[in-house]
């Protein structure tokens, strides 16, 4: 693959560029083929229906281009097939949701405190000392949360 495709990443990054990829679509049988398609096209600029946010406006792809001073351009041999194979789009979505977990367990947790301090509830379920002897992990781990 050529440089030129990782420099308009960088400045897909840089300029505050997003590739507009449908939320659903994505089987992830063999990889992200339908987004990352979508954010192939976007990067090579050859096609108006395309279309990407650019720092908050909605524009064509080749506009987009144009704006950042490149031109659009089709892939070489490969280059397509090595833009679209992967699973980025799945791995970014886990990461996400492994994210939003933390939180929401955070907060749940939070709650669940306050709860008890409103009942005015015996703190004594709680004692470490009742997690390492059942020998749960999830328990002991969830003590340390």
């Amino acid at each position: 693959i050529r440089r030129q495709w990782d420099e308009r990443l960088v400045h897909f990054l840089r300029e505050g560029v997003t590739p507009l990829v449908p939320e659903f679509g994505s089987i992830g049988a063999s990889g992200d083929l339908i987004p990352m398609s979508y954010i192939a096209a976007a990067i090579s600029g050859v096609d108006e229906r395309v279309k990407v946010d650019f720092q908050g406006e909605k524009i064509s792809a080749p506009e987009a281009l144009t704006r950042l001073g490149f031109k659009p351009e089709l892939y070489n041999a490969k280059e397509g097939l090595a833009m679209l194979n992967g699973t980025s789009v799945m791995t970014s979505s886990a990461s996400l949701a492994c994210y939003d977990f933390y939180i929401l367990m955070a907060a749940t947790l939070q709650v669940h405190a306050m709860t008890l301090q409103a009942l005015a509830a015996s703190n004594q379920p709680f004692n470490p000392f009742l997690h390492k002897v059942k020998s749960h992990q999830g328990q002991v781990c969830e003590n340390h949360f």
